[in-house]
């Protein structure tokens, strides 16, 4: 008897602790994700303004350069007039300025997934973990509101809505990732791509003006 009653408060023990992890795993989540979405919002916002004024920049260079120098602008280097390396410049700023911007939205559309995947997770386990309790101690309880049957059936129907859901949102949740990675080495590829020719297109423009 005092092994039954042993067992059945371990077993009420892992029932509790399993709920706990649920818990801790959602207020864990809003945690992380606040936190996740502050340091690099602030990363590719930075990303987003720099490629911006880097095209302003270029811009604003050019009408100072053209009214009096404009043939510097088709003077052949490396085999390509130094207009093409602008040109390049501005692609890249505008890939990375483009791609900073989409990173964001998948960024929220990942932490919605990634938060609903690991509730959804958590509360399968604590409701399988419940049903598995009540199975093995079957009438030995008083429900209120229901019957010990009616309880194990919301339970069930609950847990098998829970797994679907969990599906759903990992395939979510891995798409809008991936796409986060493909944002994230475009917007850095294309921000150093910029950052290069935007460099060597004005010491080429600055060489072809000096030695004309």
């Amino acid at each position: 008897m005092e092994d039954k009653i042993f067992q059945q408060q371990a077993d009420k023990k892992e029932l509790d602790a399993k709920y706990v992890s649920y818990n801790n795993a959602s207020k864990q989540n809003q945690e992380l994700n606040d936190e996740h979405k502050k340091i690099l919002s602030k990363f590719y916002e930075h990303i987003a303004l720099y490629s911006a004024g880097a095209i302003t920049f270029s811009t604003t260079m050019l009408g100072f350069v053209l009214p009096n120098n404009s043939t510097a602008l088709a003077t052949i280097n490396f085999y390509l007039p130094n207009i093409i390396f602008l040109y390049i410049s501005w692609l890249g700023f505008g890939i990375a300025f483009v791609t900073a911007i989409l990173y964001k939205r998948f960024d929220a559309y990942y932490l919605s997934a990634f938060g609903f995947t690991n509730y959804t997770k958590r509360y399968r386990e604590y409701l399988e973990t419940e049903l598995s309790f009540i199975e093995k101690y079957k009438g030995k309880f008083m429900f209120t509101g229901g019957t010990e049957q009616g309880v194990m059936g919301v339970d069930q129907n609950n847990a098998n809505k829970l797994s679907k859901a969990h599906r759903t949102n990992k395939k979510t949740m891995d798409l809008n990732f991936k796409l986060m990675q493909w944002c994230v080495n475009l917007a850095l590829v294309g921000a150093g791509v910029g950052v290069v020719a935007l460099i060597f297109f004005s010491f080429l423009l600055t060489q072809t003006i000096v030695f004309s």
